[in-house]
């Protein structure tokens, strides 16, 4: 595993994340044997970051993640976790918490999570900052940083707010293109603030990529993957310490372990077809979903957002609707509350995605 320094100690450039970690039985709850060889396989590959936060996996990352690490020297691995505004206003009612469910009495990277326009002022409001800093100074905390899914302005704001050790984006080729990725990259390495990178699939959308998209890929290399040319992609950039990855199967932590065996990046070839791919992905992506899964968490009808946005990227592209009575046809549940909008990450405006599909449908 090829490695890189951040905040002054030596890490693997692949990172863990514990949002996708695989589940089983009705109750979808983390399937442990199968994780927890995951985490023996990322140990094994050089991997010493391990991601997690408070709501993952409903409320259970934390603890999987705590009592799975805890096999191994606590000296082998870091981890990172993250408080949540909108989740716990008072950061008091959740950091000792967070202490015990991992079984530490320090966290590693400590993140305020998921800074978005609309809210992020809150978490500079009421000492809820401060009360970190002296965790920090009392040693339970190593490295405070911040997630983000800020405008670039904003981010610009919080950037300069104080010297961060690190911050945490999404970045990948696609948003490098078609979003605000590459102003955001600029912004922290001006600042000289070491990047800590979550999303360089999209959310497992750049490894499945539809045939136009992937072939200029394939007419280069036959034997990549889609996944090995965006890891590929997002490593080249100097400033990026450490790329997060959501793995969900054994199979995918040795894949994603394989991609950082060495410094290769991407040359002027490689790059030029993986811009091709890009704009061939764009013309269906038309909801920009990752599947995080924050919209599910809010939906009052449980309605499974992540895969009615497959669903209409899907009729965008091809004019097919899902067939009733699957999960992505829960488009026809939707009662337009917002509470999905709110929580989405990549500001969909989900129930008029969802009242397109509805209408759609009736049109059939």
């Amino acid at each position: 595993m090829i490695e890189r320094e951040l905040c002054g100690e030596r890490v693997g450039r692949l990172g863990l994340g514990a949002m996708r970690l695989p589940v089983r039985g009705l109750l979808r709850s983390i399937d442990r044997e199968v994780a927890d060889r995951m985490v023996d396989l990322a140990l094994e590959g050089g991997v010493r970051y391990f991601d997690t936060a408070w709501f993952y996996h409903l409320g259970r990352s934390e603890g999987f993640l705590g009592s799975s690490l805890a096999r191994h020297p606590r000296g082998s691995w870091r981890v990172a976790t993250k408080y949540y505004y909108p989740g716990f206003p008072d950061p008091r009612k959740v950091f000792e918490a967070q202490l015990s469910r991992l079984g530490v009495e320090r966290v590693d990277f400590y993140l305020l999570h998921s800074l978005r326009d609309p809210y992020f002022e809150r978490y500079f409001e009421r000492g809820r900052l401060e009360y970190l800093l002296g965790r920090q100074r009392a040693g339970q905390i190593s490295h405070l940083g911040f997630s983000s899914h800020l405008s670039p302005g904003n981010l610009e704001r919080v950037a300069s707010m104080r010297d961060w050790d690190f911050a945490q984006i999404q970045l990948n080729y696609y948003d490098w293109h078609f979003g605000t990725a590459r102003r955001e990259y600029e912004v922290l390495s001006a600042r000289g603030i070491p990047i800590v990178v979550m999303e360089p699939l999209r959310g497992g959308r750049l490894a499945r990529l539809r045939p136009e998209a992937e072939a200029p890929l394939r007419a280069v290399h036959p034997d990549w993957e889609p996944a090995e040319w965006a890891l590929r992609w997002v490593k080249g950039l100097p400033n990026v310490k450490v790329v997060l990855s959501g793995m969900s199967t054994p199979g995918q932590v040795s894949a994603n372990v394989a991609a950082f065996s060495d410094e290769r990046a991407l040359d002027a070839r490689e790059l030029a077809a993986l811009e091709e791919s890009c704009g061939a992905s764009h013309a269906y992506l038309a909801a920009p979903c990752t599947g995080c899964g924050y919209c599910t968490e809010a939906c009052p009808r449980a309605i499974a957002v992540p895969q009615v946005m497959d669903a209409y990227n899907e009729w965008r592209a091809t004019g097919s609707l899902p067939a009733p009575g699957t999960p992505a046809s829960g488009f026809a549940d939707c009662v337009g509350c917002g509470a999905c909008s709110s929580r989405c990450p990549q500001s969909i405006p989900v129930p008029d995605l969802m009242a397109e599909l509805a209408e759609a449908s009736r049109r059939a």
